[in-house]
Formats: C-alpha cells, sequence, structure tokens
C-alpha cells in the first residue's frame, strides 16, 4: 500500500526538479546619457518647419549689380528711364541646403502691383536673388514700393521713388 503512495511522491518530486526555477526580473535600463550640450544646440525642434532656417537679411535697390551679385550703389531715387534691381540676400543658418521662394512683388503710387517675380531654389549659407523692372514708356513719377516675400510671407517692405 505504500508503494503507489511511494511512487506518486517519487514522480512529483522529480516532476519539480525538472521545472526550471523562475528567472529573476531583467535589473532596470540605464538612464540615457544626457545630450552633448552643442548636439542639443544645433538640433532643429521636432515640430521646426524646413524653412525655418532660411532669412532675409535685406533687400537693396540701384541700377547695377558686381559680379557677385549684390547692388554695386543702393539708391532710393530713380530717373523714369532706369532698369531697377533689386539684390535680395537670402540667408540659411542650417547646415543643409533648404528649398525656398522669393518673391518680389512692385507697387506704383497707387499701391497696385505692377510686377511680381519669384524665385524657387535650394539655399545655402548666404545666397544673392535680383530681380529687375523696366518700362520702356518710362515710369510715372511718385513715391513705389517694394515687397519682398519669403515663402509666400511678405517679411521686409523698401519705399523709393522716381522723379
Amino acid at each position: 500500500m505504500f508503494r503507489p503512495a511511494l511512487v506518486a511522491l517519487l514522480l512529483s518530486l522529480s516532476l519539480a526538479a525538472c521545472r526550471k526555477a523562475p528567472e529573476p526580473p531583467a535589473p532596470p535600463a540605464a538612464p540615457a546619457a544626457p545630450a552633448a550640450p552643442e548636439a542639443a544646440a544645433n538640433a532643429a525642434p521636432a515640430d521646426a518647419k524646413p524653412d525655418a532656417a532660411l532669412k532675409i537679411n535685406g533687400a537693396d535697390l540701384g541700377t547695377a549689380v558686381g559680379a557677385d551679385g549684390r547692388i554695386v550703389t543702393a539708391l532710393e531715387s530713380f530717373s523714369p528711364s532706369d532698369t531697377i534691381i533689386v539684390a535680395i540676400t537670402v540667408t540659411n543658418a542650417g547646415a543643409t541646403p533648404v528649398n525656398g521662394t522669393v518673391t518680389a512683388r512692385w507697387l506704383d503710387p497707387e499701391g497696385i502691383a505692377f510686377n511680381e517675380e519669384s524665385r524657387q531654389q535650394d539655399y545655402a549659407g548666404a545666397q544673392t536673388v535680383n530681380f529687375r523692372v523696366a518700362n520702356p514708356k518710362g515710369f510715372k513719377s511718385g513715391n513705389y514700393k517694394l515687397e519682398v516675400a519669403l515663402n509666400g510671407s511678405t517679411v521686409q517692405t523698401r519705399e523709393f521713388s522716381i522723379h
């Protein structure tokens, strides 16, 4: 009679010995190393626009440009027969080129747009974009305005006169 109980006991003990002991819980993960200050300063925020690094630094008016595309002599007053040039300086503060659209919108003395041109391109570092406007019949005298836009938003306005 003791034999079936003994067999059952031995069988239970051998099954228990075959079963693996539960594994201890994994140690907690090490905390992430803080980002290097320089890397954190240069990283763009996750919600930053790709064109956020672009900026219009200046828009000079004149009648001649140099080899670098910049105005030779900045002017605010022109004659009716002049071809007026605007040299717009665009700066990309980021490390990679950024595509953007620069627009020059010319307004007559009544505030009516008589010419608008845009240039879309990749900008890296500082670059100059030129636009020209002329009137074969001659501009009428008065105070004019130039609006400079970056990606559809006016960022600078220049006033000039024709006498």
